[in-house]
């Protein structure tokens, strides 16, 4: 204070010296009226900058720049003086570019005879308003509308009691009960109160009442007005103008008959309750010329209002639900200026013919209105603004008549065609936005040039071409949106850009380097830029980054390390790097940063631990560093992040324990730490509520042991909020950053690219977390998503998870569980997810609780019991849902038959019941099952014929029959094209008999596709479900736990054919393997078996076939095991590529046959020896014990991204013997089931 107080002592001496008339006061304590009013008015000046970005009305200027001391105050710009007494009066620094802060000690004080103050439209910096505004007692008007001030309205303004105008809109102010009170009580002189946006919530609407009689205008637009309004709030004697738009709280009815003051020309209501009667009744406000009524809620059709509609000159009923076509009515009106209809639900076409229309602003915005636009559009003298943007018209844009448009927005269309050439004589247009059309648009062609005054350009999403041989400048462009516009070049115009703050060039086919110019665009005024999806490469750029607040270029092939200047952005908010290349490390002077709000850097090769500096008062809200290679633990100064909202840390190498004291962030809402090396016990919180408001954990795929932590379950109050209803979507980090989420969901990783605050989930998959499930997290009702699977949790499932009731997934699968399914989980009605699959659980199917039927009660559209203990019969009401996609029971103790009745349109797409004690016949109703695509019932006892019924499923790919009780020939088709996409077929281990099914094979058209180039590795029910697959080999199964599209499988063995092999069987191009082995073939081997060169394996023993071995096997290079023994061959066996690897195993038992590997020799000649085996052959020596499916199995075992890559390679270059996995089963299930079926053979196999 001293400071200061010297500074004005010395500005009064010097004041003294230019004024030496005038008395130089003692003291600042001195009366106000001691000042020389152009002294004070000087040194006001001289308390604030100036700076154009302080004033956005236009036009704005520096108006105290012009005052000059050696003339008189009275002639400065802005300032009024008495022609009498020259005493100061007036004072007008409307948009002068004033900033800084508003002291209550400002020489502004020194003007005693001030009676019009405004100061609106400049920067004070959030200044409180000054209680000595109350010492103005002759003030009359007073404006400090859009200044920055904030706090407070003091009740000293109350004392102006001679004040007629005031104007307090558009600050951060707050106005108390006591102070409206005064304030409606003293002014009694006011006719004009404008408190626009000013929060009023306290502030009922009844006290309304008690303002000035001669108040003319009140405008309350946006100030959070809530509760009912009184039907006479239209009858203040004076009113004339009601503005109290914006407050959607606001409830009434507002009846006719109180309706007496037929002076209101101006009214503006928003809210709930107003009446179709209210609606009706406004057609009584005969003097009405200005009517706005948004965000009302009003339906139906829009009124006749044949009294006001005539006279009206501004009507805005947007944001309503208005319904129905367009009123020609309204579109001729000679006295309307502005029409506002946009965000209702209105249809139909524009009116082809309008009469005497004159408009100046027309909003037609976000409704169903279609067809083309007709000419009159096009051809309006006074048109500025035009908005149509929203809707569905068709058709090419019309040419334009005159020049008067200064803002027109025609996106969100099905336009189509060119830009017309009349587009360059809008030299008036500041905004111009096409997007999302089907236009086609040359962007550097002349019309562009003569847009001078273009300030925002949209052109997204469109096809846009670059010429840039055109040198042209938009000097004015401040935002430009080329986003989804399909180009390849950088618009060389840029470079010519001296305003650019607002630049999206993302998801376009940008290649290579960004050029170097593009950092200098804007000269300093570009603050976001958005690069997204394209296909850069090479360092980052620099870019010039001064006011950058937005650098957003993720998803591109940027390396390199993150460049340096990012630490001069002092301003960056937002840096969203992710998906990249980069390396290097993560710079400290990120995590020092007070003004940052986002760090994405998510999927990179960032190295190294993270920064220990994050500084206290950060404002970072959101942190995604998954799927980089950082290590070490995590640096406790995360704790300084008091507004942290989103922490993603997946998929590194971090270490450490758990970090408990995360907990004391209050807003963190996701903490995501899977797939890194965090290990040990949770323990207990050592801190009261941690993560209260969290929404989502996963720590799934670490090294935590020990018991489930119980007491942090105890403090997740956001999980326990349940209530949704009425509750609009809102996404995490929506204002500022669109915050996306890699997790597991229904089973499947997938990328929530937008993260709804509603979404619930715990992750505690892939530990070692042992005990039981503890009962608390039944208080946890908002779940949506929760995972124990893949720990060693003992006991029972408690009942208490019935009581989350907005589960959508419950995964506890590969655990140690026990017990019956509990009856309460028939209470999770929004269930549709349920995999309790690898427990021990036991007991019946739970049929019954007091709700009723379990699977009448839940809708999953998964549902997994399988590898459990499970006995009972199949409920009949499971094949009756029309909700249910996967129903896996396999490998339980099942019995009984399968239910018949399996609705019409069904969405079942995977049936798998395997390793149960089924019996009977297959029901009829499968053919039901349209959408079927995987069908298991191997290992069962079920009977009957062939189900030639469904060949007519045309999306089946996978049945498997095998070790079941079917018999007798399967005969001919009796539809066309038969299991047209079937790729796996397993009938082996019955008592078919008879010939081949050659029609059959003639249908299989998903095995004759054999074009694998260039297809990337694709599963089997990747989009909704992991299938797996149980294959026998000699006693052991192999479990494929994925399967590939690619993968096609003929297995008829163990059967009784008889006959020759097909000729056909050679058209089935994409065939990896074929097993016709233990039957009772005759005949030759067909030489179009040469045809399958994607044959993998091959196994025709223990048949009776006869002849040679077809020379043209040879030609299957990609043939590893093949199986030949116990048949009646004769002569040599053919040599070459893969026969050369082939043991003798391949051929016992055939007594004909000789050469090469035989020790028998052909024509009395010493068998010949091949050459040497090749690298290849060597290789595939290694599938000398086992058959073909051995082979597969990585590609389906491994279950992991390396699986998955490793299967598709496996089936190209050979596979390494050291990655097979071989899993045996249940021997208590399938030995009882093998040793069956070989007594029903008579132990042939």
């Amino acid at each position: 204070m001293g400071r200061s107080t010297w500074k004005y002592q010395l500005f009064f001496l010097f004041s003294l010296v230019l004024h030496s008339q005038l008395p130089f006061p003692s003291s600042l304590s001195s009366p106000l009226s001691s000042m020389p009013p152009c002294s004070a008015l000087l040194h006001f000046s001289k308390s604030f900058s100036l700076k154009k970005s302080a004033s956005g009305y236009h036009p704005s200027y520096p108006k105290t720049a012009s005052w000059q001391e050696d003339k008189h105050c009275c002639t400065w710009d802005g300032v009024e003086c008495d022609k009498n007494t020259s005493h100061v009066v007036g004072l007008d620094l409307t948009s002068s570019w004033l900033v800084g802060h508003f002291l209550s000690n400002s020489t502004l004080f020194f003007l005693p005879n001030l009676r019009r103050l405004n100061l609106a439209d400049n920067d004070f910096n959030g200044s409180l308003i000054p209680s000595e505004f109350g010492n103005f007692k002759s003030l009359t008007h007073l404006n400090l509308s859009f200044s920055v001030f904030s706090g407070q309205i003091p009740f000293e303004i109350s004392r102006l009691s001679s004040l007629v105008s005031l104007d307090l809109s558009k600050n951060w102010l707050l106005i108390k009960a006591p102070v409206w009170k005064r304030v409606i009580g003293n002014l009694t002189q006011l006719r004009e109160l404008f408190l626009y946006t000013t929060n009023m919530s306290s502030i009922r609407p009844n006290s309304w009442m008690n303002l000035s009689s001669s108040l003319t205008t009140l405008s309350l637009r946006e100030c959070d007005l809530r509760g009912k309004l009184e039907n006479n709030i239209l009858c203040l004697p004076s009113i004339q103008t009601l503005d109290l738009t914006g407050n959607w709280d606001l409830e009434g009815s507002l009846l006719k008959s109180n309706w007496s003051c037929s002076s209101l020309n101006f009214l503006g209501l928003s809210g709930r309750m107003f009446s179709r009667e209210f609606l009706n009744s406004i057609d009584n406000l005969k003097s009405l010329k200005h009517l706005a009524l948004p965000g009302c809620n009003f339906t139906g059709s829009i009124p006749a209002w044949p009294g006001i509609l005539t006279t009206l000159t501004y009507l805005d009923l947007s944001n309503n639900s208005f319904s129905g076509l367009l009123p020609s009515s309204l579109f001729n009106l000679p006295n309307l200026s502005t029409l506002n209809l946009g965000s209702n639900q209105l249809v139909g076409p524009l009116p082809s013919h309008v009469s005497g229309l004159n408009l100046v602003d027309l909003y037609l915005s976000s409704n169903f209105l279609n067809g083309t636009l007709p000419s009159w559009l096009f051809s309006m003298p006074s048109l500025e603004s035009l908005y149509l943007d929203r809707n569905q018209f068709v058709g090419e844009i019309g040419e334009f008549k005159y020049n008067s448009l200064k803002h027109l927005d025609l996106g969100y269309n099905k336009l189509h065609g060119s830009i017309p050439r009349s587009v360059s004589r809008l030299v008036n247009l500041t905004s111009l936005s096409l997007s999302s059309n089907n236009l086609s648009i040359m962007l550097g062609s002349e019309m562009f040039s003569k847009l001078k005054n273009l300030k925002t350009l949209d052109l997204s999403n469109n096809s846009v071409s670059i010429n840039n041989n055109a040198a042209y400048a938009l000097p004015n462009l401040h935002n430009l949106n080329l986003a989804y516009s399909n180009i390849s070049e950088f618009p060389i115009f840029l470079r010519l850009t001296t305003d650019l703050g607002y630049l999206n060039l993302s998801n376009n086919r940008f290649y290579g380097r960004v050029p170097r110019w593009l950092g200098d665009v804007g000269n300093n005024s570009l603050y976001y830029v958005n690069l997204r999806n394209n296909l850069l490469q090479g360092p980052f750029p620099i870019l010039n980054s001064s006011n950058l607040q937005f650098i957003l270029f993720s998803n591109n092939n940027l390396t390199g390390e993150i460049p340096s200047f990012i630490c001069n952005a002092i301003n960056l908010q937002v840096l969203d790097l992710s998906h990249n290349n980069i390396s290097g490390m993560i710079p400290k002077c990120l995590v020092n940063s007070t003004a940052l709000l986002v760090l994405d850097l998510q999927m990179n090769s960032i190295h190294g631990t993270i920064p220990t500096t994050f500084a206290k008062g950060n404002k970072i809200k959101s942190i995604n560093l998954n799927g980089n290679q950082l290590e070490g633990p995590l640096p406790r100064s995360l704790a300084n992040c008091a507004y942290l909202e989103f922490l993603d840390l997946g998929n590194n190498k971090m270490n450490g324990a758990f970090p408990y004291w995360l907990g004391s962030l209050q807003k963190l809402q996701v903490l995501v730490l899977r797939s890194n090396r965090f290990q040990g016990h949770i323990g207990n919180p050592i801190t009261n509520f941690p993560f209260p408001n969290l929404r989502i954990i996963d720590i799934s795929n670490n090294q935590f042991n020990g018991l489930l932590p119980i007491k942090y379950f105890e403090y997740l109050k956001a999980m326990m909020n349940v209530d949704e209803s009425g509750v609009a979507l809102k996404y995490m980090g929506e204002n500022y950053h669109q915050d996306s989420l890699n997790i597991m969901i229904k089973g499947q990783y997938v990328e929530v690219e937008r993260v709804l605050t509603i979404l619930t989930i715990i992750d505690f998959s892939n530990n070692s977390f042992r005990g039981e499930m503890p009962k608390i997290i039944g208080r946890l009702k908002s779940l949506k998503g929760l995972n124990f699977s893949h720990n060693n949790l003992t006991g029972y499932i408690p009942s208490s998870i019935g009581n989350l009731t907005n589960l959508e997934w419950l995964d506890l699968s590969f655990n140690k569980l026990s017990g019956e399914i509990p009856s309460q989980l028939a209470d999770l009605t929004t269930l549709e997810f349920l995999k309790l699959s690898h427990n021990q659980l036991t007991g019946p199917f739970p049929i019954l609780n007091s709700s009723g039927s379990f699977c009448n009660a839940i809708h999953p559209y998964v549902l997994d019991l399988s590898h459990n203990n499970l006995s009972g019969m199949i409920p009949k009401c499971l094949v009756n849902s029309t909700a249910l996609s996967v129903l896996d029971l396999r490998m339980n103790s099942l019995h009984g038959t399968i239910p018949a009745t399996f609705a019409k349109g069904n969405n079942f797409k995977s049936i798998n019941l395997n390793g149960n004690q089924l019996e009977g016949p297959l029901p009829r109703s499968l053919a039901n099952c349209a959408y079927l695509e995987v069908l298991d019932l191997g290992n069962n006892e079920i009977n009957g014929a062939f189900p030639y019924w469904l060949g007519s499923l045309q999306k089946l790919q996978v049945l498997i029959l095998r070790s079941n009780r079917f018999q007798g020939r399967i005969g001919n088709p009796i539809t066309k094209f038969s299991f047209s996409n079937l790729r796996i077929i397993d009938i082996s281990n019955n008592q078919f008999n008879g010939p081949l099914p050659i029609t059959y094979f003639e249908y299989l058209k998903a095995m004759m596709n054999v074009d694998e180039r260039g297809v990337a590795p694709k599963y089997m029910g990747d989009n909704y479900y992991q299938y797996s697959l149980n294959i026998m080999l000699k006693g052991n199964y192999i479990q494929m736990e994925r399967v590939l599209t690619i993968f096609t499988i003929i297995d008829f063995s163990n059967n009784n054919f008889k006959g020759e092999m097909p000729k056909i069987i050679g058209r089935l191009k994409s065939l990896k393997g074929l097993n016709f082995s233990y039957n009772n073939l005759t005949g030759y081997i067909p030489s179009s078996i040469g045809n399958l060169t994607n044959l993998e394996c091959l196994d025709l023993s223990f048949n009776k076939l006869g002849g040679e071995i077809p020379s043209r096997l040879v030609d299957l290079t990609s043939l590893e095991v093949l199986k030949l023994s116990h048949n009646q061959l004769k002569g040599r066996i053919p040599s070459g590529n893969q026969f050369n690897t082939f043991t003798n195993d391949s051929y016992t038992e055939n007594l004909g046959l000789c050469g090469f590997p035989l020790s028998r020799t052909c024509d009395n000649h010493k068998a010949k020896q091949p050459p040497p085996p090749t690298l290849q052959q060597d290789e595939n020596l290694e599938h000398e014990n086992g058959f073909c499916w051995q082979a597969v199995s990585i590609g389906y075992a491994c279950g992991t991204i390396f699986g998955m890559f490793m299967g598709y390679l496996m089936f190209k270059i050979g596979k390494p013997k050291c990655l097979v996995r071989m899993v045996k089963l249940e021997q208590h299930i399938m030995l009882r089931r093998l040793k069956k079926n070989a007594h029903k053979r008579g132990g042939r196999r």
